[in-house]
């Protein structure tokens, strides 16, 4: 009986020995398991950091490039505007001055005209005041200067 005693002593140790073996197996498979869990948030963590990172600088891109294209757009438009409103009060100027121009030419050869041969009829005031040319007008000055009568002034002037 001492053997049988002795055997069944050494399967309780056996067995024993095992389920420590068991346990500390289970203990190591949940510390791994802890630690790859921890690893995983961490790197789950990191990764989800990089992708928001990322969503972020793009969205931010996007909508920089958007509220820049529309500050552009209307800075832009009101330099446009401000050059087409400069531009169009030069041009304004311009014609303004050659109107003004012409008128006091028109005004100088009636003038001289009426100087150089008394009283010049309605009709003839009319032709002088159809006449919007520059060039023309100038070229009419200096006829008032040469002409010998007033039906020699009135063949320079262009036909209506």
């Amino acid at each position: 009986m001492a053997i049988a005693q002795h055997r069944e002593l050494n399967a309780s140790e056996k067995m024993r020995r095992r389920m420590e073996e068991r346990e500390r197996c289970e203990l190591d498979v949940a510390l791994i398991r802890g630690a790859a869990y921890d690893k995983g948030v961490v790197r789950g963590h990191s990764l989800g950091k990089t992708e928001g990172l990322a969503e972020g600088l793009a969205k931010g891109k996007a909508e920089g490039k958007a509220e820049g294209k529309a500050e552009g757009k209307a800075e832009g438009k009101a330099e446009g505007k401000a050059e087409g409103k400069a531009e169009g009060k030069a041009e304004g100027k311009a014609e303004g001055r050659a109107e003004g121009e012409g008128i006091g030419i028109a005004n100088s050869i009636k003038i001289f005209l009426a100087a150089r041969f008394g009283t010049v009829s309605d009709e003839l005031l009319a032709r002088i005041d159809v006449v919007s040319d520059l060039k023309t007008l100038q070229q009419l000055l200096a006829v008032t200067a040469t002409a010998t009568s007033l039906a020699d002034f009135a063949a320079h002037l262009p036909s209506v």
